[in-house]
């Protein structure tokens, strides 16, 4: 298995001060790719084990984050 969630997590939790607030049980699936977004329009390229990343920025109405 290549790189995965828990392997980031592991070498960057205590430095950033990260904490998993969700997704435990998908910490283990690998990851080929990561995107930043902060809108919509790159979703439907995504083909599967890519980590999507966001500031929150491009998603000001209340409740896009959860449509995301």
């Amino acid at each position: 298995m290549g790189f995965t969630i828990d392997d980031a997590l592991l070498q960057t939790q205590e430095q950033y001060k990260l904490q998993l607030l969700a997704g435990e049980n998908g910490c283990g699936n690998a990851i080929s790719w990561v995107h930043l977004i902060e809108d919509t329009t790159i979703i439907r390229q995504l083909w599967g084990k890519e980590l999507v990343i966001t500031t929150g920025l491009g998603f000001q109405e209340e409740g896009s984050l959860l449509k995301l």
